[in-house]
C-alpha cells in the first residue's frame, strides 16, 4: 500500500501535550470487525502487517488498539486540506 496522509489525529491526554498524528483514512466498509469503521494507519503501522492502531466509528469516535479512549483523553480528526 502506498501511504499518504488523509488526515490529522490531534490526540490530548492531559497532562501530556497535544500531538498531532498524520494518518491514513482507510474505509472497512460497515461489516468491519471490531468497533472503527476507519482504518487510521500511520506510515509506520502502514508498513506492518499488524492492524491498524487508530480507528474511527460512524460517529467519529476515535479507538486505540481497538478501545475507547480513557476518559481524560480526547482526539480528533482533521481532514488534511490542500
Amino acid at each position: 500500500m502506498i501511504w499518504f496522509a488523509t488526515h490529522r489525529l490531534v490526540y490530548t491526554q492531559p497532562p501530556n501535550e497535544t500531538e498531532a498524528i498524520e494518518v491514513m483514512a482507510w474505509d472497512r466498509g460497515v461489516d468491519a470487525a471490531g468497533p472503527g469503521r476507519y482504518a487510521l494507519y500511520t506510515q509506520e503501522n502502514a508498513e506492518t502487517e499488524s492492524g491498524p492502531e487508530w480507528t474511527m466509528d460512524n460517529e467519529k469516535q476515535v479507538w486505540f488498539q481497538g478501545e475507547p479512549l480513557p476518559d481524560n483523553a480526547m482526539a480528533v480528526v482533521e481532514e488534511i486540506e490542500d
